[in-house]
């Protein structure tokens, strides 16, 4: 399943990348928790250099905040310059096949614990992903 994930050539990994962005408040409210799984999912983006958005797909609360921050572009953009990466949004992908879309998630969830230790059962306990419903 991951072996075919090809890594960015940035010399920084996951943490590093979240290491730098992470400071950097929201311009719209949510918790700390939701914000800090948002901001190593798009760090997670770049690190695989999922240009496309064929790697990984967001769960369905974390593409709900995407959404709210692709409105606010600027601060958006300067996220993506600070990690050095435009991370376009391709909301065609998600007319892709349900098993197309479990690989992207299973795909997330994996880099997910991979780099962060977070399991995707925290994450359905803090009410952040609905895996059955995306």
């Amino acid at each position: 399943m991951t072996s075919n994930i090809i890594m960015n050539n940035h010399k920084k990994g996951p943490n590093d990348l979240y290491n730098i962005i992470k400071h950097i408040p929201l311009p719209f409210e949510i918790s700390e928790y939701d914000k800090e799984i948002y901001y190593k999912f798009l760090c997670l983006k770049v690190f695989t250099n999922d240009i496309n958005g064929t790697i990984l797909s967001p769960t369905i609360d974390l593409d709900r905040i995407w959404h709210k921050h692709l409105l606010y572009n600027k601060h958006y953009l300067d996220i993506c310059n600070k990690l050095d990466f435009i991370i376009y949004h391709y909301p065609e992908n998600s007319s892709h096949s349900d098993k197309q879309k479990k690989n992207r998630i299973e795909n997330l969830k994996y880099q997910l614990y991979t780099y962060f230790n977070i399991q995707l059962n925290d994450i359905v306990d803090n009410n952040l992903i609905h895996y059955d419903s995306y």
